[in-house]
């Protein structure tokens, strides 16, 4: 079966099922930093997709991510170390930037403990060793596609947790939040014409 597409839909038609989708590198941060934006997001009554716990047992894993991808309001992307080590992570990341440029999605990088210019540039041997493993397995073009899509996200307006500013990770996540709840809050308001008409107070 053919796998959806983000050109299909568009920001206007969209049915959203998620506030915030949350790609992240299970091995680096789930337990030592992830878990924390999640719950904080859940404290906010942001309604986030947490693959562990809405996954559905038996169903194709890459077809249920790509779905939540794409009916998410936001796209928040959790930038570690070994990111790029994942080719899972790589998909999210391809599925994300197509929704920006096709659904207007929101995308939102987080740097936690790297370098935001070493991921635009592809620098340091860890990503460079990945991505040489990635071609290895699943071709030029593919892993070319991935090197774009890493470019065009690290190029991105965010958040760097090496940053002074940063140095208290409650208030970098508390952060991070308040400015979630607020794009959220732009994209639900509704507006009024100054003289409604047909429309009961």
């Amino acid at each position: 079966m053919a796998q959806e597409t983000c050109s299909s839909s568009s920001s206007s038609n969209q049915a959203w099922s998620y506030d915030v989708f949350v790609s992240f590198r299970g091995k680096d941060t789930r337990y030592e930093f992830t878990d924390h934006p999640f719950a904080a997001l859940d404290r906010s009554g942001i309604h986030s997709f947490e693959d562990n716990r809405k996954l559905e047992r038996g169903k194709d894993i890459w077809t249920e991510l790509e779905k939540a991808i794409q009916k998410s309001r936001i796209a928040v992307i959790v930038f570690s170390e070994n990111y790029a080590d994942s080719r899972w992570c790589l998909e999210e990341l391809g599925k994300i930037m197509e929704c920006k440029r096709n659904l207007q999605q929101i995308v939102l990088p987080l740097f936690y403990e790297v370098d935001p210019s070493h991921l635009r540039n592809h620098k340091g041997i860890s990503l460079e060793k990945a991505f040489v493993r990635h071609e290895k397995r699943f071709g030029v073009g593919k892993v070319d596609s991935w090197r774009a899509a890493l470019t065009e996200a690290a190029s991105l307006s965010g958040w760097d947790s090496q940053n002074l500013a940063h140095r208290s990770e409650s208030k970098f996540i508390e952060e991070i939040i308040q400015y979630i709840v607020s794009k959220l809050n732009e994209m639900t308001h509704l507006t009024v014409a100054a003289y409604p008409v047909g429309i009961e107070s």
